[in-house]
């Protein structure tokens, strides 16, 4: 299974059979991105970090100018060929923290987010990134999405996690490790046996996600530096 999500197509489609027409990331992303352009009274530049097959631009591009990066040279061909006009596409090693300020037309990026991206990367890699990218643009709204270990975990959950591509899935002290001043909720998706952990910064994340997940932890920064 892990062989066989390399290939592009491959990949969106079992996206697809889990998340549906419009993934839930996308549904949540969109709303984000609309109230950010009538805030701006613009279309805001928004980063995604490890942006796989490019499928994430169809659903966001008509209101921001989208901005996608991968290491892979087959995703980042696919979203060239197929999502090319709802924004740029470039291949980028994200694990190496700074990316080439014309990406981003020398200008900051208003809205940056990984989804699904952490778990395919170690802590040392995710520290360049935090120091290249997140830290360097901290006026930026900011979240990410990935899978979580949880005790008494639902078993399809935990076995979808065990056979991800990604090799660093983490428990929520893992992830809290990379994170350690951002907000966090740990959610389960109540349409497909998945849970979730969302960190995020300038967002109003938990009233987002409300009616899609069932909320099981929410902390903020300012309870854990209580």
């Amino acid at each position: 299974m892990r062989a066989l999500l390399k290939f592009p197509l491959l990949y969106s489609l079992f996206k697809r059979i889990l998340g549906g027409r419009e993934p839930i990331s996308a549904s949540i992303l969109k709303e984000i991105i609309s109230k950010m352009a009538q805030d701006l009274k613009r279309p805001p530049l928004v980063l995604d970090l490890g942006c796989g097959e490019g499928g994430l631009s169809k659903f966001l591009g008509e209101c921001c100018e989208y901005v996608g990066l991968d290491i892979s040279d087959k995703y980042i061909s696919f979203a060239c060929k197929n999502y090319g006009k709802f924004g740029k596409f470039y291949v980028y090693d994200i694990g190496l923290g700074e990316i080439p300020s014309e990406f981003l037309k020398n200008r900051e990026p208003d809205f940056i987010f990984l989804i699904g991206v952490i778990h395919h990367l170690t802590d040392a890699e995710f520290s360049l990134i935090k120091k290249g990218l997140l830290d360097k643009y901290v006026k930026a709204a900011f979240l990410s999405i990935d899978g979580v270990f949880l005790e008494n975990q639902n078993l399809i959950s935990n076995i979808l996690l065990r056979l991800d591509r990604g090799n660093h899935v983490r428990w929520t002290g893992g992830y809290q490790k990379l994170f350690k001043n951002y907000n966090f909720i740990i959610c389960h998706y109540t349409k497909f046996p998945y849970d979730y952990i969302f960190f995020y910064r300038h967002l109003p994340i938990p009233s987002l996600v409300s009616e899609n997940f069932e909320m099981l932890e929410i902390q903020s920064v300012n309870e854990r530096n209580e």
